[in-house]
């Protein structure tokens, strides 16, 4: 979890191959790694949920990553110019999730549960290095994840429209 020595990205995408996402986030105080598969768009939900808090139409954004066999929850809060993401690991609470039902219960909970980790980030440097890696990403995402995901609600054309929007609030 020591940051020392690790890259200067915030957020980094490391590698993207048949339906699974690896990477990582880091902040001054803590790091750490992840590998989602295709059963969730992580990219995709978590540039909604991005779009949603900046645009001030959620007070926070919640999405589920699968990790197989359990899931990961990232919660997104946009306030006084940071952007706080919180992760709560499947590791340490071992939620199960058979039905919508228990994902919204899970995830109401999480509002006031102490999180595993907590990056905190200037918001205009976050979604800098954020869209950026996304961006030169985004055409290897569409390719060896988005035709793989189980979760099809959206398109590439639907990222690079949450992309351009989250720049238009930013002003990048």
């Amino acid at each position: 979890n020591n940051v020392e020595g690790k890259e200067m990205n915030l957020f980094k995408i490391k590698d993207i191959h048949f339906g699974w996402i690896d990477g990582y986030i880091k902040d001054d105080k803590n790091y750490m790694e992840f590998s989602y598969s295709y059963m969730t768009d992580f990219l995709g939900d978590l540039l909604e949920e991005t779009l949603s808090v900046l645009g001030n139409k959620k007070e926070y954004g919640i999405i589920d990553s699968e990790i197989e066999p359990g899931t990961d929850f990232w919660k997104i809060i946009y306030k006084d110019g940071m952007i706080v993401i919180s992760l709560f690991l499947y590791e340490k609470h071992d939620y199960i999730i058979n039905t919508n039902e228990d994902y919204f219960k899970i995830a109401k909970t999480l509002i006031n549960e102490k999180s595993d980790y907590d990056f905190k980030f200037k918001t205009e440097e976050f979604i800098n290095n954020f869209i950026n890696e996304i961006e030169d990403n985004l055409d290897k995402y569409n390719e060896n994840y988005l035709k793989y995901c189980v979760d099809n609600r959206r398109t590439i054309d639907d990222l690079k429209k949450y992309i351009q929007e989250i720049k238009n609030i930013i002003k990048i």
